[in-house]
């Protein structure tokens, strides 16, 4: 698939409008994006976008909520890596809502404070399906969840844990 290359200081993408999963973002990397002061450097989700990813690549991203990937809603996610990414909260992933990534990996990634690889639930009452993914090597720096801080509901199949960091609390999730 083609690399989308963000704009010196800018952020790659921003979905706004209503769609739902019929409409799919596929095959693509998102990478250099900078979202200062706001959230998702590598892809921003506005209220009532929640098209499906489809075999998405997201790195090298920063900013303040969801260095990679910031979303207001719901988002499901198929054969989804999101690694190198950085921000205040939700190193890799920073989502308002439920997530579902069936696939892929969440690696490497950073949090100032907490989620360094997701960050989810933080708005609504939500619930968390990871199958066959691998949350590694994720930190935060300040906070809790290295690999990921999470809502109410949380489902794990076939999911791999391991080698996230913490300084304040859970490392590997909470």
């Amino acid at each position: 698939g083609a690399t989308l290359v963000a704009v010196s200081g800018q952020r790659v993408l921003t979905v706004t409008g209503n769609m739902d999963s019929s409409t799919h973002i596929e095959n693509l990397t998102f990478t250099g994006g900078l979202a200062a002061g706001g959230a998702g450097g590598g892809i921003h989700l506005e209220p009532g976008a929640t098209p499906l990813l489809q075999s998405v690549v997201i790195s090298g991203n920063a900013a303040v909520l969801g260095g990679g990937l910031y979303a207001y809603h719901s988002i499901v996610a198929n054969d989804l890596t999101v690694v190198n990414n950085s921000a205040s909260t939700g190193g890799g992933i920073y989502v308002q809502d439920a997530i579902t990534i069936n696939g892929g990996s969440v690696q490497t990634n950073t949090s100032a404070s907490s989620g360094g690889g997701v960050y989810a639930g933080a708005l609504f009452s939500n619930t968390t399906h990871f199958d066959s993914v691998t949350l590694a090597g994720n930190t935060a720096s300040s906070g809790s969840g290295g690999g990921a801080v999470l809502g109410n509901i949380v489902y794990m199949t076939s999911t791999t844990v391991a080698n996230n960091i913490a300084s304040n609390g859970n490392g590997g999730g909470r």
